[in-house]
């Protein structure tokens, strides 16, 4: 039998947050803001420019927002390079919201997932996001999830303020509303 080389993804069913020791000390953690966490290749396909544009409003709303990005730092970083080339201001007032974490264990991602309030997959077509796995591991964690309204998403997102939202897609206003909203929600508690 010849030997596959594939990366094996393991799927939680569930994770214990007491039970999950954070390995990571992130000193760049501001505990007065809302912490967004974006999962994987963070492309113009999986709705970076969506994303970005949203948080350009929210910052202009001055709603204390962070991104947090987990995924290849070269993608990433390309992407933005390339919103900055096209919203030079917009890039300029969100610039200092976003947090490039690039690629990480397994072990430390779900540490990171464990201190955010939401996870956010503005994806833009149906074909993208055939089977989500970041709101497989979002959900496993028990945190919140914004996202578009397509694919397998908008059947497998259960809709409502605690376990998520989804949202027109290839809308940065409708992302930014539901963003918004969560943070209406748990603005006044302490986070």
């Amino acid at each position: 039998m010849p030997l596959l080389k594939a990366k094996v993804i393991h799927i939680p069913h569930g994770i214990h947050l007491d039970q999950l020791e954070i390995k990571c000390d992130y000193k760049f953690i501001e505990h007065d803001k809302l912490r967004l966490m974006f999962l994987g290749r963070f492309t113009k396909d999986k709705g970076a420019y969506v994303l970005l544009n949203a948080m350009t409003i929210l910052v202009e709303k001055k709603i204390p927002v962070e991104l947090w990005i987990v995924g290849p730092r070269s993608v990433a970083l390309r992407t933005l390079y390339y919103f900055a080339k096209k919203n030079p201001h917009g890039f300029v007032s969100i610039k200092n919201s976003i947090k490039l974490l690039g690629e990480v264990d397994e072990y430390t991602k779900y540490s990171i997932i464990a201190k955010i309030h939401c996870g956010v997959i503005p994806s833009l077509s149906d074909p993208v996001e055939a089977y989500s796995i970041a709101l497989s591991e979002f959900n496993a964690l028990k945190r919140c999830v914004i996202a578009s309204r397509v694919g397998a998403l908008k059947y497998r997102l259960q809709t409502n303020i605690n376990a998520g939202l989804t949202v027109k897609p290839k809308s940065p206003k409708a992302l930014a509303d539901a963003i918004e909203k969560l943070w209406e929600k748990i603005g006044e508690e302490k986070i």
